[in-house]
């Protein structure tokens, strides 16, 4: 019989003792849910009344569509509510954390309680997003269509618990982790805000020919121009029989088109032959698809600017846009991933999957300026581009080695 492991991979100095095996209702002099129907909200009341949408990356977060209601509907486990409460969302969203911190709220019965005096509060928080936890809660949910954690599997899931200072150092250890996440969290937010607000500020508004925020030295009024005049272009064919491991060329097609309007490489190579390298992108063109692959369009009309020659080859439902001399390339991906696109999305066809024409895309109107300004805008939404790129790989980095904590230094 193999013998149950009872430290973890990693930990730090000093520590030598067996983890103890034991539940989680070991670590908590209570645990409770809330209120199991729908109170009377109202307008003047001051007290919010929170479920599992409620706790995002270890807050009580209030929102727009949160409710209030009065203070007389709190029940006494509401007031009870202390610092060492642990909130975790428990139907519907299983497994989102919250410490209490003294908000004035009301439970309701997708949010659960625990308070912790027993275990450390940080090591049980931690503890919670471990994957043998996890994975026990999910395994051991009841419901069919609306999933829901039970009040007594929280009490008995199994779990390892170290002395009370290793319990402690871990806490405070992978606390400041989560301040780190939280940190790239708000910068990301933070630049994609920015960014939001600049692509509103740095293009014509409807019936305006400048913006309003621009670069020192332009005065000169922004023309309408259709996207005929600024480009030509080619059209994709379908290749997939031509799909080949060993091709030499990534394919662009629909799939390939993230939310974001960056490339996404689905594996998927094409061998070069007299069909296939019809299609090949040139550096400094743009690629944009023409479909979507449902009907509420967050992939449609999306461009991607080729940075590389001889490196990508279209497929169907994709158009490649050759920018002319008085239309900067990356002026180009801007415009066209944002106000233009809005324009396309208004001409769409189709149902369940919709769809455009390019001979119906070419004639819509672009507004422009002088090709220095257009060189200016495009040098600054690059640069943006790639801090936000920069935030987010930060970001999936300290998330993906936190993930590797929790497994090595929790049994």
């Amino acid at each position: 019989m193999n013998k149950e492991k009872l430290t973890p991979n990693i930990r730090f100095g000093g520590f030598n003792a067996d983890w103890k095996k034991c539940n989680l209702g070991d670590g908590a002099v209570r645990i409770g849910d809330g209120l199991h129907g729908t109170p009377q909200y109202s307008e003047t009341g001051k007290v919010a009344f929170i479920n599992g949408n409620n706790l995002v990356n270890g807050k009580i977060i209030i929102t727009k569509k949160t409710k209030f209601v009065q203070e007389e509907q709190q029940s006494k486990k509401d007031k009870l509510l202390n610092n060492d409460t642990i909130l975790i969302s428990i139907n519907g969203t299983i497994g989102n954390l919250a410490y209490y911190a003294g908000e004035n709220v009301m439970l309701g019965k997708s949010t659960s309680f625990l308070e912790v005096t027993k275990f450390d509060k940080k090591f049980m928080y931690q503890l919670l997003q471990t994957n043998k936890i996890k994975n026990y809660f999910f395994s051991n949910l009841t419901g069919s269509t609306i999933k829901n954690l039970g009040l007594n599997t929280i009490r008995e899931t199994p779990c390892f618990v170290p002395l009370s200072e290793e319990q402690i150092k871990l806490g405070l250890f992978f606390s400041k982790m989560d301040n780190i996440i939280t940190l790239e969290q708000q910068l990301l937010k933070d630049h994609k805000q920015l960014k939001k607000a600049m692509l509103q500020k740095m293009f014509p508004q409807k019936g305006e020919t400048v913006p309003r925020v621009r670069f020192a030295g332009f005065t000169d009024n922004w023309e309408q121009r259709k996207l005929s005049e600024l480009a030509s272009h080619r059209g994709g064919t379908a290749i997939e029989k031509h799909f080949s491991e060993s091709g030499k060329y990534k394919v662009i097609s629909i799939g390939s088109y993230g939310t974001e309007s960056k490339y996404v490489d689905q594996g998927i190579r094409v061998m070069s032959n007299e069909v296939t390298s019809k299609r090949i992108v040139r550096k400094n063109e743009l690629t944009m698809v023409l479909n979507d692959k449902t009907a509420n369009g967050t992939i449609i009309g999306r461009s991607l600017l080729i940075e590389s020659d001889d490196e990508f080859i279209i497929n169907q439902r994709t158009e490649i846009i050759s920018p002319k001399n008085l239309f900067d390339p990356k002026f180009a991906y801007v415009v066209l991933n944002h106000p233009f696109r809005e324009k396309v999305k208004k001409i769409v066809q189709g149902g369940t999957q919709i769809y455009v024409n390019y001979s119906a895309v070419e004639n819509l109107t672009i507004t422009i300026p002088l090709k220095e300004e257009q060189e200016k805008i495009g040098d600054f939404f690059k640069q943006l581009d790639e801090t936000i790129n920069l935030h987010q790989k930060k970001l999936e980095t300290y998330q993906e080695l936190k993930k590797a904590m929790l497994q090595k230094m929790f049994v």
